[in-house]
């Protein structure tokens, strides 16, 4: 008997969706760090999610009345999902651009993966596959060959200071969210569901913002770039990006969708060479491939079931 088109379809449109997401998370990455001598990384965090509420609120506010008993049901994990993927996650991450290179954050980013087994064993008792892992360090090879620019000697030389800890810290907090993510209330719409855990998310920044700086800490510069710079954070990696990437993990998984987090420093430096002008060279090239590569083999036991499902 053939399996519906639908199963081969849903498959490639999970791994498109996951691909989009990591495009938005690129820019998050370089649009932090290009504001990160305007504004404080709280500030920017806060407003961003400032931004993302008022603009959700219209469009959401009747599924949250809606779904109000399963929300209250689902409060405790609703606050941990919130403190590991909403505000305190991001904090994190612009303060980590303040302290280390743009190098080391990608390479700490595309440790992602290695967590996300690692915690799935702890929590889930899962036994990975050959191909998982296999696809792991296939497309941890291409992330290092770019960010290495070639020469692996380079990371020999690497030092965890206070940037790459806050990082480190950050890409565990958020492999937990991905192993989490799947138990959220199914019934609670995308943006439903991101509105709630963004407001549970931004109560906590702003408690620990009055704690830290008191009013000066909610300070930005009212100028076109910190303006826009807040637009581009709180619409494609926050809003845009959560939709595709919970349309992804609920299809193929937290495990196998993490591996598009690799496609984060490849796609920073395609952007890297529109914007700043630099030179396309053959580690790029042939970094993004075997990238690519570990992506398809660490989903080959997927693509092979439905080819024989077929």
């Amino acid at each position: 008997m053939k399996a519906p088109r639908s199963s081969s379809s849903s498959s490639f449109l999970a791994v498109l969706a996951l691909a989009t997401a990591a495009l938005f998370w690129a820019g998050n990455m370089l649009v932090g760090k290009a504001l990160n001598q305007q504004v404080a990384p709280m500030a920017l965090a806060f407003w961003r999610w400032v931004l993302i509420l008022v603009i959700l609120a219209p469009f959401v506010l009747r599924d949250v009345v809606r779904h109000w008993q399963a929300i209250r049901a689902a409060l405790p994990l609703l606050t941990l999902l919130a403190l590991l993927g909403t505000g305190l996650y991001n904090a994190l991450i612009f303060g980590a651009l303040h302290f280390t290179s743009a190098t080391n954050a990608a390479l700490l980013n595309s440790s992602i993966p290695v967590w996300t087994l690692l915690l799935s064993v702890l929590l889930h008792r899962r036994r990975p596959g050959r191909m998982e892992l296999a696809g792991v360090i296939v497309s941890l090879y291409g992330v290092a060959m770019i960010i290495s620019h070639g020469s692996f000697g380079g990371l020999a030389d690497f030092q965890l200071n206070r940037g790459d800890g806050w990082m480190l810290v950050a890409m565990v907090m958020w492999s937990l969210y991905l192993l989490l993510l799947p138990r959220r209330p199914r019934a609670l719409p995308s943006f439903a569901y991101l509105w709630v855990t963004g407001v549970i998310g931004l109560i906590a920044l702003t408690f620990l913002m009055l704690v830290n700086g008191g009013g000066r800490a909610f300070v930005i510069p009212l100028n076109q770039s910190s303006l826009i710079g807040v637009f581009y954070l709180a619409v494609f990696p926050s809003i845009l990006a959560t939709l595709v990437c919970n349309y992804g993990i609920d299809r193929i998984g937290s495990v196998r969708a993490s591996q598009c987090v690799h496609l984060v420093p490849v796609f920073a430096s395609v952007i890297a060479m529109a914007c700043l002008g630099e030179t396309l060279h053959w580690y790029h090239a042939l970094g993004f491939i075997f990238v690519l590569a570990g992506l398809v083999i660490a989903n080959y036991r997927g693509i092979a079931t439905q080819k024989k499902v077929a």
